[in-house]
């Protein structure tokens, strides 16, 4: 039997070594990530899709996880300073000795996203390490906008849907997905980075001061604030369903985990009675059964 990596490469049509080292190491690295959502859906994707699956994974989390470390504002602005840079160079070179860089480069290429909008999307970025919260609603809406749609149609991209067609679809899923990290990691992003992301008008309507998010439990009132946000969150993911139709029936599959597994932190909130101060981002990080994970 052909395994898995080697019948994807082939069916995506990859057969220099160094890409295919390439595409094994995002593998890899994707499958190790706690709470394998993309890991154990790829195995839904059409072969031909999940190495630029793999790629698109790694090429998301890497700027994201330099950005959420416990460094300071210098080291990390310098970590995606010098990432910006690899990918910046792998496109004016047409390649690059870092893996994940060569995958994503080869992925852009082959699916048709503009590296341009991807370096763009890097200097959004940039936003988290100077701004420290949103006055309203719309103004972290427009944070949104900026940071999650994009690699959200990238996504459509990397598995063959039509992206212009699902843009409204792309929105509410990226809308939906960042409110519901928001929510899960209001405490742990209060305290180790000093952001508060839920928007100040939600905070002084519930009587909640930012100090507040920082405590090693939530109060009444925070309580109050997380069930509001965790109900607007509902509301998002309940119009990210009404696309599936749309989709062809193996992506509506995955589209159906993704949602689910998202729904799930809520609901792991509500069953909390919505401290996410105690528990903290992992109590709430749906994470599947070993046997699922190959």
């Amino acid at each position: 039997m052909i395994p898995d990596i080697c019948w994807s490469l082939i069916r995506a049509g990859v057969d220099d070594p160094a890409l295919d080292a390439a595409y094994e190491y995002c593998r890899r690295m994707t499958l190790s990530r706690e709470g394998d959502l993309f890991g154990l859906g790829a195995g839904l994707v059409p072969a031909a899709r999940r190495p630029h699956l793999w790629a698109w994974v790694q090429a998301v989390v890497r700027p994201d996880d330099l950005l959420d470390t416990d460094g300071p504002v210098a080291v990390r602005r310098a970590d995606l300073d010098a990432w910006t840079a690899l990918v910046r160079d792998a496109v004016a070179r047409g390649g690059a000795a870092d893996p994940v860089a060569r995958a994503w480069l080869h992925t852009m290429r082959t699916c048709g996203i503009d590296p341009a909008a991807y370096l763009d999307w890097l200097t959004a970025l940039r936003t988290d390490l100077t701004a420290t919260g949103y006055a309203t609603h719309a103004d972290l809406d427009r944070y949104v906008v900026d940071v999650a749609v994009p690699f959200t149609d990238w996504l459509l991209r990397v598995l063959d849907l039509p992206a212009e067609r699902l843009r409204d679809h792309c929105v509410t899923l990226a809308r939906a997905q960042q409110l519901t990290n928001i929510i899960r990691d209001t405490g742990d992003d209060a305290r180790r980075l000093g952001r508060v992301y839920l928007p100040g008008e939600d905070l002084t309507r519930f009587g909640v001061a930012p100090a507040d998010l920082c405590r090693p439990r939530a109060t009444r009132p925070v309580r109050a604030l997380i069930r509001f946000e965790t109900e607007r969150a509902h509301a998002l993911w309940t119009q990210a369903r009404a696309a599936l139709p749309a989709l062809p029936f193996r992506i509506q599959v995955v589209w159906t985990m993704g949602i689910t597994y998202y729904e799930e932190i809520l609901r792991a909130i509500a069953r909390h009675d919505y401290d996410v101060l105690a528990a903290g981002r992992r109590g709430f990080t749906p994470v599947w059964p070993a046997s699922a994970r190959s």
